[in-house]
This record gives structure tokens, C-alpha cells and sequence, in this order.
């Protein structure tokens, strides 16, 4: 009993007191200390997130900005190319059309010189297609104008005179082989041609492209008529005087 009496007396209770005080010193600067600690550490993590969050608005903005120069420079050169094809497709068009003017007003001059021409004319590709003629040929070979026509086979055309006769005696189709053979035949000849009409061509042939011909036909009916009379009228002669 005397001890307990003791232990609570007031000095046993002031040295008590003294230690839970001195450890609750102790535990709030413990407290005080970590709470501090803990604070420096949000507010180093605080200020490292802003700096990396204003580190990758910076990088964003850098790539956004070097991104459009790239697309300013890249529409720039877009569209100085496309400048530079529209002023080429100008220039090839204004050519074109000039080269087509010209190329006209020489096959209209050279239409008008053939359509001028006392001889026929027509050329034949290696196919003995049509590939050029004039209006003296149908008047001078006296032919349908519907057989005649650039791209149209001349073979059609041999055929009409053969049938008419223009080749002599003989069957049509061999007729017409012969002649298309003596056309492609790539050489150069001057023979004369007697129409079932009574007319008479010189048709000169010369080769053409690659296989093909070209032929002029003149109206030679009244010299070898002349010639034909002038020869009977020696004859004549000779055979008078004999």
C-alpha cells in the first residue's frame, strides 16, 4: 500500500507526466518532420509534373510548327509545279493547235494542187488500202466514187474492172490476183491501160511506203490514137507504093 501511495504521490506523478510529454514531443515532431518531408516530396513531384507536361507542350508545338513549314513548302512547291504544268499544257495545246492549223492548210494546198491535176493519182499501203487519191482518178478510170475511199481495199475496185472488162479476157478472180500482185510488187513501171470505154491510160507505178504504191494515170486515148493512125496511114502508104 505504501508503495502504491508512492507512486502516486505528485512527484511520481510529475516525472510521469514529464516522459508522456517528452514523448509526445518526440512523436508530434515525427509527425512534424515526416508531414514536411512528405510536402517537399509533393511538391518536387508537383513541380516536375509541370515542367514535363510544359516540356511536351513545347516538343508538341515544335513538331506542329516544323510540321506546317513542311506542309507550307511542300503546298509551295505543289504549287509551283502545277503552275509550271499548266503553263506547259498551254504552250503543248497553243502548239498543237498550230501544228494542226498547218498541217490542214498543207493538206487543203495539197488537195487543191491534186484536185488540179490533169493525171490521176492514187496510192495503195501494202495492204492495198486507199491511202491517197484525187478526183481526176475517178474521172479518168470512169469508177463508182462509193468504191473509193481512204482505208477502203482497192481489191473491190480491181474486181469492178476486171467484170468490166478493163483486163481482157479471163477469169475475174485470177484477173484481180494478177493485177494486186503487179501493184505491191514494189517495182517501178510505165504501162498502158485500155478501158472498156474505149479510153486508153498511161498508168506509171512507183513503190511507195513499205509495200506499197503510188500511181499516176494519164489520158493518152488521142496520141496513141494518133500514133495508131499515123502507122495505118504509112502502111497505107507503103503498100500504095508497092
Amino acid at each position: 500500500w505504501e508503495a502504491a501511495r508512492e507512486l502516486v504521490t505528485e512527484a511520481a506523478f510529475r516525472r510521469l507526466k514529464g516522459i508522456y510529454r517528452a514523448n509526445l514531443s518526440s512523436a508530434l515532431r515525427e509527425m512534424i518532420i515526416t508531414s514536411e518531408t512528405q510536402a517537399a516530396q509533393a511538391d518536387f513531384i508537383s513541380t516536375a509534373m509541370q515542367y514535363f507536361v510544359l516540356g511536351m507542350f513545347i516538343l508538341l508545338a515544335l513538331i506542329g510548327f516544323l510540321h506546317a513549314r513542311e506542309m507550307q513548302q511542300a503546298l509551295a512547291v505543289q504549287s509551283e509545279l502545277a503552275e509550271s504544268l499548266e503553263d506547259a499544257n498551254v504552250n503543248l495545246e497553243q502548239k498543237v493547235q498550230e501544228r494542226t492549223a498547218e498541217a490542214e492548210e498543207k493538206e487543203a494546198q495539197l488537195r487543191t494542187a491534186m484536185d488540179n491535176m490533169t493525171d490521176g493519182i492514187y496510192m495503195f499501203d501494202n495492204d492495198l488500202r486507199y491511202l491517197m487519191f484525187n478526183d481526176r482518178y475517178i474521172d479518168l478510170f470512169d469508177v463508182p466514187k462509193e468504191l473509193v475511199d481512204i482505208g477502203k481495199s482497192g481489191v473491190d475496185i480491181l474486181r469492178f474492172h476486171a467484170e468490166r472488162g478493163d483486163y481482157g479476157a479471163g477469169d475475174v478472180e485470177t484477173l484481180v490476183a494478177e493485177r494486186r500482185k503487179v501493184l505491191l510488187s514494189g517495182e517501178t513501171r510505165t504501162v498502158e491501160l485500155a478501158l472498156a470505154n474505149g479510153r486508153i491510160l498511161q498508168l506509171r507505178q512507183s513503190p511507195a511506203g513499205e509495200g506499197g504504191a503510188v500511181v499516176v494515170a494519164s489520158d493518152v486515148t488521142e496520141a496513141v490514137n494518133s500514133q495508131r493512125a499515123a502507122r495505118l496511114l504509112q502502111e497505107a502508104l507503103d503498100n500504095f507504093s508497092d
